[in-house]
Parts: structure tokens; C-alpha cells; sequence
């Protein structure tokens, strides 16, 4: 009886893995999409992770579409190249949305009542239109 995988059967299943991965991924949505022949295209991106107060959360998110002011910054955040990754698919990002998704809170009281502490995550909701319908050109 022969219970080990060959080396054959293990990179099959890691190139399954992948193949399965990248089409759950958001370039591999964007692909399929494309590929259909949709005008739009949607997606959800997890911002930033948050447990503090809602103004920090806002200025994160104004974080992300303000300049950057900093001369010694080279690289783009990992969410701009994920969109650009899109883009280079054949979308134009034509809507960007934000908002602040609550997953809990903890409470504790203290002297002046009670003090609530808010976990959550900042999500951008990003609208892309196929390239083709700016031109007017028909689609694919």
C-alpha cells in the first residue's frame, strides 16, 4: 500500500489551492467579471481594522484617498495596487464609498458611568465601469 503523495499529486493540489484562491481574490473577481461582458464591477476591500473612538476611524479613511505628504514614501499602500491591478484588467474606478462596519463593543464603568470602546473596521466600497463603455465603443 502506498500512502505518500508523489511530489505530482502535491504540486497539483498546491496549484489548485492557488487557482481556487486567486478566483476568490479581488483581481480574480475583477477577471471573471470582465470576462463575462459586465458593465460594473463591485467590491468590498477591508480598509483598516479599528477598536478606537469613530473620529480616528474617519481620519484613517481620509487618510487613504488625501495626498501623501511624506517625500520618502516610494511605495503605494497595498490596497492602491490592488485597484490599479483592476484598472490594468480593463475597469475605470468610477464610485469610492467608505464606512465604518461595528463588529463589537466592550463597556466598563468607572466613577462617571459607564465608557464604551467600539471594535470595528473601516470597508471601501469601490464601483468600477468596464473601460469600453467610457469610450462608447461596445463591449467585449
Amino acid at each position: 500500500m502506498h500512502f505518500k503523495k508523489s511530489d505530482d499529486e502535491k504540486a497539483q493540489k498546491r496549484a489548485e489551492r492557488e487557482a481556487d484562491a486567486n478566483a476568490t481574490s479581488p483581481i480574480g473577481r475583477a477577471e471573471a467579471s470582465h470576462k463575462r461582458g459586465d458593465r460594473f464591477f463591485q467590491i468590498e476591500i477591508d480598509v483598516q481594522p479599528a477598536t478606537r473612538s469613530l473620529g480616528d476611524v474617519v481620519l484613517s479613511a481620509l487618510a487613504l484617498v488625501l495626498p501623501n505628504k511624506n517625500p520618502d514614501a516610494t511605495e503605494a499602500p497595498e490596497g492602491i495596487a490592488v485597484l490599479a491591478d483592476i484598472e490594468r484588467i480593463g475597469w475605470h474606478l468610477e464610485h469610492v464609498g467608505y464606512v465604518y462596519v461595528q463588529t463589537g463593543s466592550s463597556s466598563t464603568a468607572n466613577v462617571g458611568g459607564y465608557s464604551t470602546t467600539y471594535s470595528g473596521k473601516s470597508v471601501g466600497i469601490y464601483l468600477f465601469r468596464r473601460f469600453q463603455d467610457l469610450a462608447g465603443t461596445p463591449r467585449s
